[in-house]
């Protein structure tokens, strides 16, 4: 869907109203910078919440940490070593008034699958997370019922 062109002011009405704050789970799991490995574990098991979101002490956003990463065997005989190291995307986050169009920008220029979504970019207060999987499903979906509507029907694809 990437690169679809916006034709006019109907397009952009839609695309403005797609926003991350409407897309985001707002069930993101987060543990504290410092963390070890040991305890990372015990509070987040494998088949458990994925990714997990680090905040520091003032409750900022500090990166992500994939669940199945705190499980590498080389890890085993580490349990004392703060997850800190794992972490990825420490400066990669999405705004929840930012557009679909933004978001998914930001998810190719980020090369990651799962970003934060933060209250604003000074305190960047984890407030949810997005999937570009999602994003992209979502996009999809709207890009059909708008191309439906102009159509004058119910679905691009014929009836069920």
């Amino acid at each position: 869907m990437r690169g679809v062109p916006i034709r006019g002011g109907f397009d952009v009405g839609w695309i403005e109203d797609l926003s991350v704050g409407k897309m985001m789970r707002r069930d993101a799991p987060t543990m504290p910078l410092g963390t070890t490995v040991g305890e990372f574990r015990k509070r987040f098991p494998l088949g458990g919440p994925n990714p997990v979101f680090l905040v520091d002490r003032g409750g900022r956003f500090a990166g992500i940490v994939a669940t199945a990463d705190a499980y590498n065997p080389d890890l085993d005989q580490k349990l004392d070593q703060p997850i800190d190291e794992l972490r990825t995307t420490v400066d990669q986050f999405l705004l929840p008034e930012q557009n679909v169009r933004t978001a998914l920008r930001r998810f190719s220029s980020s090369e990651t699958e799962t970003l934060a979504v933060v209250s604003d970019a000074k305190t960047l207060h984890v407030v949810g997370f997005l999937t570009e999987g999602y994003a992209l499903r979502r996009y999809s979906q709207e890009l059909e019922r708008s191309r439906a509507e102009e159509l004058g029907e119910h679905s691009l694809y014929g009836p069920a």
